[in-house]
């Protein structure tokens, strides 16, 4: 009996532990490059204007989207904000690009998909990167 309650107090400390484990996105989106393959503004779809570009996410907190001679710079971040895990977009005021610019709250992420929406469903923004 003693032994079972052992194993039994292990196995709920371990789930404990990796429950508390922050959601990591860094450890994804840094791996690689990534296409926009659906941003919804308002219930319309934008995606068009990121056509062509690769976004390439570094670990220093930079983002670069490319295509061709075109390069937009940015800054990306995650953290928590209302018990909800969020993903951090910000580039320069002007253009398409501004409208990425967001508190990203992380609906799915995995080694293939990152699906992103607005946290206030008014908003009706939704934004998906696919690993090229």
């Amino acid at each position: 009996m003693k032994k079972y309650l052992c194993v039994l107090a292990g196995a709920a400390a371990i789930s404990f532990f990796s429950s508390c484990k922050k959601d990591d996105i860094s450890g994804i989106v840094t791996q690689g490059d990534w296409k926009i393959t659906s941003f919804i503004d308002s219930g319309n779809d934008e995606t068009h204007h990121f056509n062509g570009y690769t976004f390439t996410f570094e670990s220093n907190g930079t983002v670069k989207a490319v295509n061709g001679n075109t390069t937009r710079s940015g800054t990306w971040s995650e953290g928590n904000d209302d018990s909800r895990h969020k993903f951090y977009l910000t580039f320069p005021a002007g253009g398409s690009f501004e409208e990425l610019n967001d508190d990203w709250q992380v609906d799915e992420k995995t080694a293939s998909v990152i699906r992103l929406r607005d946290d206030n469903p008014a908003s009706a923004e939704t934004l998906v990167f696919e690993k090229k």
